[in-house]
């Protein structure tokens, strides 16, 4: 009879053995594969704003806004412009209705303006809003202006996703960042044409406050 016992016991040890180190190491494990699944969906959704990115600054190269209008769109006399900032003149447009920033808009597929909904991939998992958006020149570093034909003009997205698992909550949560991605892309190109167009009355698309 004991030896029974002492063969049931000697059984039982191993199988105990084992769930304590699946205990031990299944913390590990599913950190791993929510780093990675995690790390993928960064990567994917980086790679889908620097592309909109590099395809609004490509427009903006064709269509370059005034500094005139970003200035007074940003509402600091920065050469830039961002629609989450409030304009100059309580009664200045939407930049929307400039013909130049809007084929920007319309390039980058923004999900909330309307220059942007015809161009819109509907494939992409990822909204960029227009309050993500930034046009602006560079500081010019030789003599002259920032909108002239060889200088460099950028665009800028700065967005956040949602993480497909609960480990960048549970990180992001100690880290203060609220438990989201954050992406932020800006690809810059020489200005190849002043938005040069017969079809306006001055010869110009880009509208000059």
């Amino acid at each position: 009879m004991r030896n029974r016992r002492t063969v049931e016991s000697q059984e039982t040890r191993p199988q105990a053995q084992s769930l304590v180190e699946l205990a031990l190491l299944l913390p590990l494990l599913l950190t791993l594969l929510f780093g990675i699944i995690d790390m993928g969906w960064y990567i994917y959704n980086y790679t889908t704003v620097w592309r909109a990115a590099r395809d609004g600054a490509e427009a903006a190269a064709q269509v370059p806004p005034t500094v005139e209008l970003l200035a007074m769109r940003r509402g600091d006399g920065t050469a830039a412009w961002s629609d989450n900032l409030p304009a100059q003149l309580p009664d200045y447009p939407e930049a929307g209705t400039d013909p130049c920033v809007c084929a920007i808009l319309r390039e980058i597929g923004v999900a909330d303006h309307a220059c942007g909904a015809e161009t819109r991939d509907q494939n992409v998992l990822v909204d960029i809003f227009t309050n993500q958006v930034t046009i602006g020149y560079p500081p010019v570093l030789v003599g002259g202006t920032p909108r002239e034909l060889g200088k460099p003009i950028e665009v800028t997205i700065d967005t956040s996703v949602e993480p497909l698992t609960p480990l960048v909550n549970f990180v992001g949560t100690a880290l203060g960042n609220n438990g989201v991605m954050r992406i932020q892309a800006t690809a810059q190109r020489s200005i190849e044409s002043l938005g040069n167009n017969p079809n306006y009355a001055n010869g110009l698309a880009c509208r000059i406050p």
